[in-house]
């Protein structure tokens, strides 16, 4: 017999005993059998598991007894595991047709390896066409891809870069992740992401929202109680948009200008104003809210003439409405 690769150990595959029978003899020694693994034939004919019992490795039983010179044949056949296999290409007539398994417990199920020079290691094949590959390129790095469109692992640098048939990364610019109709989920990142550009100003690493019930005191000194009231802020790297609205319901002992806390402190040597409607509160001149260096809250101003300003300061008892935005750069 001959074999591809390696011969397997045992090499024999089969062994076959011949027995001329006596009358009525049931019972036939064979040299040795796996129970399962056998054939049993009565004069040529082939018999079905249920004419004999044959379970403990050596002794075959006929159900019914042989006659005299009855010719008994048993092939017991070997079960063995197979060394390694050489395989034989495509042009030298190897094929495989239908499904391959292959099961190896807590151990590399199959090693590739590519001698000599980068390229495709495992070429992927629909009815004899190419639709993808799995390569090496430069020397230590994995490839996998189909046509222009691929994927290179750089281990060295933690990196993953696009990557093309010809083995390259010339394609930059050129492969999208998703499209308008097919859309992943959420991209989970603990860096940022360059838009537009690869230059520091095109970094953005931060994106953030938050709602909830805005913080009011005063500037100096002094305590403001409120009704209901929230605020929102979106924050775009270090840009922040802060709107809020709220209803006093009194306020004790106030000294200074009426605040309200930001969810960021304002850099140093920076000043931010934002817009603000008042209902219901006495004030003089056009009021703002103003937000400057260090601080992290802005506070209601109004300008009465000139240069002159003056502290808002919420009035006592209820009903006195304020609202209120600003956009300004954090620390």
């Amino acid at each position: 017999m001959a074999y591809i690769g390696n011969i397997p150990v045992p090499q024999a595959t089969q062994t076959r005993d011949r027995f001329t029978a006596t009358s009525g003899q049931t019972t036939f020694a064979t040299s040795g059998y796996t129970p399962g693994f056998l054939d049993v034939y009565l004069n040529g004919v082939h018999l079905d598991a249920s004419d004999y019992t044959a379970t403990n490795g050596s002794d075959v039983v006929l159900d019914t007894g042989a006659a005299t010179d009855d010719i008994v044949e048993v092939v017991a056949f070997t079960a063995f595991t197979p060394a390694n296999i050489d395989a034989v290409s495509a042009a030298n007539g190897g094929t495989f047709s239908g499904a391959i398994t292959v099961d190896a417990d807590g151990a590399t199920v199959a090693t590739f390896d590519r001698a000599t020079s980068d390229g495709t290691i495992i070429d992927l094949q629909k009815d004899g066409s190419s639709v993808g590959s799995i390569a090496s390129s430069g020397g230590t790095d994995l490839a996998i891809g189909s046509g222009d469109t691929g994927f290179r692992f750089i281990a060295s640098a933690n990196e993953i870069i696009p990557w093309n048939a010809s083995g390259n990364t010339t394609n930059q610019d050129a492969i999208d992740i998703g499209k308008d109709t097919q859309r992943f989920k959420d991209l989970y990142l603990s860096g940022g992401v360059y838009l537009g550009g690869t230059g520091a100003a095109n970094h953005l690493d931060d994106y953030e929202y938050g709602s909830g019930t805005p913080t009011v005191g005063m500037t100096t000194s002094g305590t403001v109680t409120i009704t209901g009231g929230n605020y929102e802020y979106t924050k775009i790297g270090n840009i922040c948009h802060f709107s809020f609205e709220f209803q006093t319901t009194g306020v004790s002992s106030p000294v200074g200008a009426l605040r309200v806390n930001l969810p960021f402190t304002v850099p140093s040597g920076m000043f931010f104003a934002g817009s603000v409607r008042i209902y219901n509160n006495t004030f003089t001149g056009s009021p703002f809210i103003e937000a400057t260096s260090n601080d992290n809250y802005v506070k209601f101003r109004s300008n009465v003439s000139g240069a002159v300003t003056a502290d808002i300061v919420p009035d006592s008892g209820s009903g006195h409405y304020f609202f209120g935005q600003i956009t300004y750069r954090t620390a």
